[in-house]
């Protein structure tokens, strides 16, 4: 599937609260659903396991991941938004809203899956943002829209929705590049160090590494704090 040429089809969006000492023993055990789903946590005590990683849940994190993916709440409360989502509208026509499966249970049903998103990788694993805050407006419209039934109401939620994954992938590249620069910067501070002794200059520093002495001397001012030559 080509994300970028697909229209997401939102089945629901709706604010909700987990309280073990009320809610439900069946949201606390291993579960499965049949649609994608987004997370935004508004404040919560605990953690969720995601395909066998777990995170710990903060307020304004945003959690995203494809349909069939297990997960499990492990929490004491937590208030949240959630959208039940396809990638595609090939499922378009099936709009009843589902409860996730418990993976203990042994029930077998269709999943809602789009596939491999080959043009969008980041988006065929979870993705987890731990400063989410520009996304709770943009998410707050997606839930007030599900709620409204006219003719717009499709149509609207797919463009909201598109927006929003747009922003989780640009978001989910910018720290992925991030990582990788801040990596790179460790990587010359060892090299200077184990080469103090010989005759060094930001050239010869940004040659070894393959970047112009101007670039090498912006990232490691800015990940350090002081210049190369210093």
């Amino acid at each position: 599937m080509l994300f970028l040429k697909e229209d997401p089809f939102v089945r629901q969006g709706l604010h909700a609260c987990l309280d073990i000492r009320r809610s439900s023993n069946d949201l606390y055990k291993p579960l499965q659903s049949k649609d994608s789903r987004l997370f935004f946590i508004l404040s919560a005590k605990g953690s969720m396991v995601i395909d066998g990683d777990s995170f710990p849940l903060h307020d304004n994190m945003a959690i995203l991941f494809k349909a069939g993916t297990p997960y499990e709440w492990r929490i004491e409360k937590a208030d949240y938004y959630a959208l039940n989502f396809d990638f595609s509208h090939a499922f378009s026509h099936i709009r009843q809203t589902f409860h996730p499966l418990s993976t203990r249970s042994g029930q077998k049903g269709i999943i809602f899956d789009c596939g491999n998103i080959e043009d969008c990788p980041a988006l065929n694993s979870p993705i987890v943002i731990s400063k989410a805050l520009f996304l709770k407006n943009k998410i707050q419209n997606i839930v007030a829209e599900s709620a409204i039934h006219d003719q717009w109401r499709d149509p609207m939620l797919s463009i909201l929705l598109k927006q929003v994954l747009l922003e989780i992938l640009r978001q989910t590249c910018q720290e992925s590049s991030a990582r990788s620069t801040n990596h790179s910067v460790k990587d010359i501070i060892a090299y200077v160090q184990d080469h103090y002794t010989q005759p060094l200059n930001n050239a010869d520093v940004a040659a070894h590494f393959g970047y112009c002495p101007t670039y090498l001397g912006r990232i490691f001012k800015q990940y350090t704090g002081t210049t190369l030559h210093d």
